[in-house]
Formats: structure tokens, C-alpha cells, sequence
């Protein structure tokens, strides 16, 4: 038995095979937990992989851009925040811990070569949180929560939350499982099965949240509540209807990679990583744009008590306004 590591120069770009043979008269051999280790000009990272890195580097200053942006608009108008900014401020630091974290461990799979399980075991759980956050935003502001009623119902809430637990769960899955994708060999029937489910489940929930959008705007139009409020939702619906295109797109080259493996080895890294987060990226981009924070941002909680004539003309029936809480309070009184 032989316990120990060995090295062997390769000074060429080729196909090597390693070959386990016995000089003795023992016969069978085992190999149990080896590993084969490459280190080339820029490190131990596999070649196809390097670029990634670099992807990593770059995409965690982006979210730290917007992420600092964010925080700075906040922090000036903190007081008028309504939910939909702060989940938004969520998101948005979540998904700088993930970019951050993803470039720590892609950095230090360069230097020892030994990929850390805690590191991508952190990335996959930000990856997953991000999404269910959002996720959790677009169900709770399609129902109207925050607009015409402060907070759902105790009942929906949880089936929310049930949801979303679940829907964490299987991203984080389809997620781990195509992280090894190579490394296991695994075949393309086994990785279009688990892109099924979560594929309908993403076009259910965009379908519903649209519907929900959408009911909610004409409610506010036949009310004739604040303008504002319906464009604001109007537009919703419109960035929700360029991720899901987007996303579609990410979708198509996800299956043509799996079906015809036919994405160059230096750009693997493209169909599963930098695509479904650049469309992320831009739909948090979006949402920040639609709901920058401003003095008047706790108006949009008593939307449902403003009537839009009334707040064109500003006569005599104009309405002194007060944001949800506050005006629970003076009624308590």
C-alpha cells in the first residue's frame, strides 16, 4: 500500500491518461480518493474556469455599485421607506455576499487547489436566498400589501412563506447538481429532468404575479386612486415581462448547451452563471430605478385612501394624508 502524492511535469497542452499499473505479483489495485491536481500559469483553477473568476471579480464590484448607490438613497430617506425598498436593499446585499463569496472561493480554488465546500455551500444558499427574497417581494406587492391593505393576511402570508420555502429548496438543488455537472459526467436526460420542474414552477409564478400586477392596477384605475401608484404598477408589469423574455433566452441556451454540449470549453461558465445572473442583475436594476427612494415614498401606503381627482386638483377636497401606521394610530385614539 502507497500513501502519498507525486508530481509529473506537463510542458505541453494535451490528452493525458493516468495509468495505475503493479510491478509486483500482488494482483488488483484500488485507488480510493485521489486526486488529480493541475497547476498551470495562473494557478491550480482549471482552464475553464479562469475566466470565471475574473467574471466573479468584476460582477461583485457591479453589486457592490448598486448595493452602496442603494444604501446611500436609503439612508437619506429611511423614514419613507415602504417594504417593497427595503426587501429591495435585501436583495441587493444578498447579492453582493453571494458575487463576493463565489469570488472568494473560485480565488482560493486557485491558490491550493482544493475547491472549499463551505464557500460553495455559502455561494448556493445566497443564490437561492436572493431569488426567494424576491420572490417573496413580488407575491406580497402583487396582493397589494403595502398599497391597499398594510400587511396580508396572517393565512396567505404563511402559504407565502410555504412557497418560497420550497421554492429555496429546489433552486438550491438545481443549483448544487449543476455545479458538478462535469465532474460527474452526468447525463443529458437526468439534467433536463431537473430543470423541468423548476422551469414550470418560475412560469407559474410569473403568470400569477403578472395576473395579480395587473388586477392591481385596474383596482386603483377604477377607484381612481393616485396616478402615481398605477403608473408605478404599470411599469412593474412591463420589467416583469422583459425578465421573464430575458430569461426565456437563458432558458433556451441552458437546454441547447445540455442537448448539444456545443459551448466552448473556455465558456462554460456562460450558460449557467453569468447569463441567469446578468438578467437578475438588470431586474434588481430595474426595480431600483421604479422605486428610488424619495421624501414622499411612505405615501404609497395610504394609495388606497387618495382619490386621483382629488389629488390633481388640489380644491377643497384634498385629502391630508398620513401613512398607514400613522393614521391607525390616530384612530386608536
Amino acid at each position: 500500500m502507497w500513501n502519498g502524492q507525486t508530481s509529473f511535469p506537463i510542458t505541453a497542452t494535451d490528452g493525458y491518461l493516468l495509468t495505475v499499473t503493479n510491478c509486483g505479483d500482488r494482483a488488483g489495485a484500488t485507488v480510493t480518493k485521489g486526486e488529480v491536481v493541475v497547476k498551470q500559469e495562473h494557478g491550480y483553477l482549471p482552464g475553464n474556469k479562469i475566466l470565471m473568476l475574473q467574471w466573479w471579480g468584476w460582477f461583485t464590484l457591479v453589486n457592490a455599485f448598486l448595493c452602496i448607490m442603494w444604501a446611500i438613497a436609503a439612508a437619506r430617506h429611511y423614514k419613507a421607506l415602504v417594504y417593497v425598498q427595503k426587501v429591495i436593499a435585501a436583495c441587493a446585499i444578498v447579492a453582493l455576499l453571494e458575487a463576493a463569496t463565489a469570488y472568494v472561493q473560485y480565488k482560493e480554488w486557485n491558490g491550493t487547489g482544493m475547491r472549499n465546500t463551505k464557500l460553495l455551500a455559502a455561494t448556493l444558499l445566497f443564490y437561492s436566498l436572493k431569488y426567494v427574497l424576491t420572490l417573496h417581494m413580488l407575491l406580497e406587492t402583487a396582493a397589494g400589501a403595502g398599497v391597499t391593505m398594510q400587511r396580508l393576511e396572517r393565512c396567505t402570508e404563511l402559504k407565502v412563506d410555504m412557497v418560497c420555502s420550497i421554492f429555496l429548496v429546489t433552486q438550491w438543488l438545481w443549483k448544487a447538481i449543476l455545479s458538478y455537472k462535469y465532474r460527474f459526467m452526468l447525463s443529458q436526460t437526468f439534467l433536463l429532468v431537473i430543470t423541468i420542474p423548476g422551469t414550470l414552477l418560475w412560469f407559474s409564478f410569473f403568470i400569477w404575479v403578472y395576473r395579480k400586477f395587473h388586477m392591481l392596477a385596474l383596482h386603483l384605475q377604477d377607484k381612481k386612486l393616485a396616478s402615481e401608484a398605477v403608473t408605478l404598477f404599470i411599469n412593474m408589469r412591463l420589467v416583469l415581462v422583459g425578465s421573464i423574455l430575458l430569461a426565456t433566452v437563458v432558458l433556451l441556451i441552458q437546454v441547447t448547451d445540455i442537448l448539444l454540449s456545443a459551448t466552448p470549453w473556455n465558456l462554460q461558465w456562460v450558460p449557467y452563471d453569468a447569463s441567469p445572473h446578468s438578467v437578475y442583475t438588470l431586474f434588481l436594476l430595474s426595480l431600483m430605478i421604479l422605486w428610488w427612494p424619495n421624501a414622499d415614498s411612505w405615501k404609497l401606503g395610504y394609495t388606497d385612501q387618495v382619490n386621483q381627482d382629488e389629488n390633481e386638483t388640489g380644491g377643497d377636497g384634498k385629502v391630508q394624508a398620513e401613512p398607514i401606521g400613522v393614521a391607525e394610530e390616530a384612530e386608536e385614539l
